[in-house]
């Protein structure tokens, strides 16, 4: 895909999937969360948000900033959107590190404008999501049961990238 100069603006999206779990304050990560598309898309942007499910009430509330996430892309190879890097490695070699987050929200706390393609003509791309503590939870718990989620806004594209 050819690099194009957009302004930091929310774009038109049609569709939203949200990738969604609860990250416990005693558990350091989440699970895997799949969120298959049904045809190829245009990510247009990606809001991140948490709230609380529930713990202990004398516990802080942590903010996006106290989270770390995980993204990778299903292409037969590990393809994270959350390097440090700019790398392509086969599934389950190496390690990557996730990112805040919070670094998924734009400067005024809104959506993070991506226009991410992903998936080819005839496929059903998916993203897989995975939530961290940031702080070791070892003689925790620091924080309360949080909601984690990642919603993509997202239009159909035809797959040629």
């Amino acid at each position: 895909m050819e690099a194009q100069n957009f302004a930091l603006v929310q774009r038109p999206a049609v569709f939203s999937w949200e990738a969604m779990t609860i990250l416990r304050a005693n558990v350091q990560a989440t699970g895997t969360i799949k969120v298959t598309f049904p045809r190829p898309v245009t990510i247009v942007s990606v809001y991140p948000s948490i709230a609380v499910a529930g713990g202990l009430v004398n516990l802080d509330t942590p903010t996006l900033d106290d989270l770390l996430v995980k993204i990778e892309v299903d292409t037969g190879f590990e393809r994270r959107l959350t390097s440090r890097f700019d790398i392509v490695q086969p599934n389950g070699v190496g390690s990557l590190p996730d990112v805040t987050l919070g670094s998924y929200r734009d400067t005024t706390g809104g959506a993070r404008v991506m226009n991410y393609e992903i998936g080819g003509p005839d496929t059903r791309p998916e993203i897989q999501v995975v939530f961290t503590w940031k702080r070791d939870i070892t003689g925790g718990p620091w924080f309360r049961d949080v909601f984690a989620a990642l919603t993509l806004e997202c239009n159909f594209s035809d797959g040629r990238q």
